[in-house]
């Protein structure tokens, strides 16, 4: 049998994203609510433990490294990603791979 692990939600327009991933800490059994927030075309956006509208609190960064151009969407990309001290580099690392989608 299968366990959910997580649940990721996306709402994006041609240049807004928002991901929303829900789960249970492993360590203290309370449910989690990560908020990716950015810009889809550009690949950046803000990490956030909880809503930002609600006051949660910035866990990390991404950005691109090179400008966007017309041939930048058919090769590979390189991503700048900050981690704030103490944060599951997998979780961000997930998001990250779901941004490239």
């Amino acid at each position: 049998m299968f366990q959910v692990i997580f649940k990721l939600e996306t709402r994006r327009s041609p240049e807004f994203l928002e991901m929303h991933c829900r789960f249970v800490d492993v360590l203290s059994g309370q449910p989690r609510y990560v908020v990716l927030r950015g810009n889809w075309i550009y690949k950046s956006a803000i990490i956030y433990l909880g809503g930002p509208l609600e006051g949660g609190v910035r866990i990390g960064k991404i950005h691109r490294r090179e400008p966007l151009t017309c041939t930048s969407f058919f090769i590979p990309h390189n991503y700048i990603i900050e981690v704030t001290p103490g944060v599951d580099i997998a979780l961000i690392a997930m998001m990250v791979i779901a941004l490239d989608i």
